[in-house]
């Protein structure tokens, strides 16, 4: 869960770990992003570390459509406990 009160750019980067996903570097990026909190912008410079096909993140990442479906889940997290 992107704990937005604890961190400004958490939903962000969540978005941005779901992006890394639809290539197959979902958790590379993830530690990559929580290994380094203080510093998460420029996004792509820790897409292209990871291996990322820069283009194809970036589109995905300016365009928040998987931001909804990350909602979904927080919600539905959040009604589970």
């Amino acid at each position: 869960m992107p704990l937005e009160s604890v961190h400004p750019l958490a939903f962000k980067a969540a978005q941005a770990a779901s992006c890394a996903g639809e290539q197959g570097k979902y958790w590379e990026i993830h530690d990559r992003l929580f290994a380094n909190q203080q510093a998460l912008e420029p996004w792509t410079a820790h897409a292209e570390a990871v291996g990322l096909e820069l283009p194809r993140f970036e589109e995905c990442l300016a365009s928040g459509r998987l931001g909804p479906e990350i909602r979904r889940r927080m919600g539905e997290a959040a009604r589970r406990g």
